[in-house]
This record gives structure tokens, C-alpha cells and sequence, in this order.
């Protein structure tokens, strides 16, 4: 159902509604297709030393800040040292555009249960060059990942409605920098029982 905008889907509209969430339940994320890019904190790229990091396993998201001097920022030397370790993302070398999830028969996400193929999986990247291609599989939609070395990288997910096919929950987005806006872009809030 459109919510008025552009055609734009409105959240929750669809039927069955536990067809469109993350996990075929009324109780999963919905909308995760296609209807906003999505910010994904907890990863950045730094041009120098020219790495990507993610944030370490014991880093709380809640604990970032949005600066780029202190300890507990997400962007900048200091915190990225203090909150993130780096990742290896071996098929982005450099402004490399659009890649599509899926291969053949070739595996696509890690099975580790460490280390980087263990991070890359959680983070919904896959392993190696191997599990991509320049037309991706249905089992992946056909989603892709925009591959860029951005400095203060702000990675976007899941791609906005007018994306069309290449949007979908496998999309990823490298392009984003911390101080990027979009209308199109937002978040969605979730809740962790401690």
C-alpha cells in the first residue's frame, strides 16, 4: 500500500504482513525490502591507513558517538582504534561499483565460527569474490553491493523503493559518508533485553 509519497510503501502494509518480514513471522522485522536505505552503524572505512573496521564484538552500539576525535566516536583514528577491529574485505579494492550476491552453485557466506569469513557472514557479506557475480541469484534477489573506498564510510542497506530490483535485504551500499543526508534514507529502532 502506498503511504501517499512518490508510490513509496507504507510500513507495515503488507499482506500477509508476516510475508514481509525478516522472518516469515508477525513478530519479524518488516519492510526490510526495498522501502529506505537503512543506516548501518558499526563499520567505517578509513583511507589512511586504507582499511575497513568493524566494531569489536564487546562494542555496544549505543556507546558510539557521531565524532571523529574521541574515543568513543565511530569515525576518526581514536575511536575506531578504542571501539573497532579491522576487517578484510578481499573484493573491495577500489572504486569498484556494483557486484551482485551469488555465483552459480558457489558458496556465498561464510560457515567460520571466527574470525574474518565469521564477521563478513554476520555483517551479510560474503566470503570471497567467489559467491558474487555480475547478475547474482534469486536465492540472494538478485541484490547488490556497491563497492567504494570511502573515508568516514556510513554503510546503507536494504536500498529505498525506486532502487527496484537491485534493492532488497542483501543490498549493500559502501558509497555513504557520515555526513551524507537523503530523503530517502532512515533507521529502524530496536530493543535489546539485557
Amino acid at each position: 500500500m502506498t503511504d501517499g509519497y512518490s508510490n513509496c510503501g507504507k510500513t507495515g502494509s503488507g499482506v500477509p504482513f508476516a510475508k514481509s518480514t525478516h522472518n516469515g513471522q508477525n513478530c519479524g522485522v518488516a519492510d526490510l525490502n526495498g522501502l529506505m536505505y537503512e543506516i548501518d552503524i558499526g563499520m567505517t572505512y578509513m583511507s589512511s591507513p586504507g582499511a575497513f573496521y568493524v566494531a569489536k564484538e564487546a562494542t555496544a552500539m549505543k556507546d558510539f558517538t557521531s565524532g571523529v576525535s574521541s574515543a568513543i566516536d565511530h569515525w576518526g583514528a581514536t575511536g575506531v582504534a578504542a571501539m573497532m577491529d579491522a576487517l578484510t574485505l578481499p573484493y573491495v579494492t577500489g572504486n569498484d561499483g556494483w557486484i551482485y550476491y551469488g555465483n552459480s552453485s558457489n558458496q556465498v557466506l561464510s560457515e567460520n565460527m571466527s574470525g574474518n569469513g565469521w564477521i563478513l557472514a554476520g555483517l551479510g557479506f560474503p566470503e570471497s569474490v567467489d559467491g558474487l557475480s555480475a547478475a547474482g541469484t534469486n536465492q540472494f534477489g538478485k541484490d547488490g553491493l556497491y563497492r567504494y573506498l570511502r573515508d568516514q564510510l556510513c554503510v546503507l542497506s536494504c536500498g529505498p523503493w525506486d532502487v527496484t530490483s537491485g534493492a532488497g535485504v542483501w543490498y549493500s551500499d559502501l558509497y555513504g559518508h557520515r555526513a551524507s543526508s537523503h530523503h530517502s534514507v532512515g533507521l529502524r529502532s530496536a530493543c535489546y533485553l539485557v
